[in-house]
């Protein structure tokens, strides 16, 4: 098995010491995904100290050598800051390789005016991409804004219907995957995992 996959499933089943001990054995730790993992482990005090500082200059290393999950994380951490403007610049770098939660943050940017002009439209357009990727928070905000009418009443009961197939897909990867609902409901892999235990990476 792929170490930092062994890593990432030890942190699925809340072993977060047995996680770090494999990442700190593994030879290419500094590479980026790797380095962005442990960067999550320092912020959250999962399986080791928590040292913001620590966690910070690992995800910018890692942001720099082009990480799209690094440039997601750090930008997630400068938005909950009030830096929209860094973090939407790393969000787009992380969104240009693809990586959906990243497009997804920069809807919930525009659907919230966070450093940018508040436009349901463009956020409703975000959301959208991102589901279509696979992101599950995404179709559970675009079911709302459904769900409020905003394109139109006729659209609500496509609202309702996508929040119900949203909240199936919740309790089914909640039950059968033995993952917390918070997890499966927010960001792919160990972004999933971590950001889960602390309410300012939600």
């Amino acid at each position: 098995m792929n170490s930092l996959k062994e890593a990432e499933d030890l942190c699925f089943s809340g072993q977060f010491e047995k996680a770090f001990a494999i990442y700190d054995q593994m030879p290419n730790k500094e590479a980026p995904a790797e380095s962005a993992f442990a960067a999550w482990l320092y912020f959250l005090g999962a399986g080791v100290p928590q040292d913001v500082s620590i966690g910070l200059e690992i995800m910018w290393q890692a942001a720099r050598s082009g990480s799209p999950e690094a440039q997601f994380g750090l930008g997630r951490f400068l938005e909950e800051l009030g830096e929209y403007d860094v973090a939407r610049t790393l969000y787009d770098e992380s969104m240009s390789q693809g990586y959906y939660p990243s497009q997804y943050r920069i809807g919930w940017m525009y659907l919230h005016g966070l450093g940018v002009q508040k436009d349901l439209g463009e956020a409703f357009n975000l959301f959208n991409e991102a589901q279509k990727k696979g992101s599950l928070i995404a179709k559970v905000r675009v079911a709302r804004l459904l769900l409020k009418g905003h394109k139109g009443t006729a659209q609500r009961v496509h609202g309702a219907i996508q929040a119900i197939s949203a909240f199936v897909e919740i309790i089914y990867f909640g039950i059968f995957h033995k993952r917390s609902l918070r997890l499966v409901y927010s960001y792919p892999n160990h972004f999933r995992i971590l950001m889960a235990n602390k309410k300012v990476f939600e």
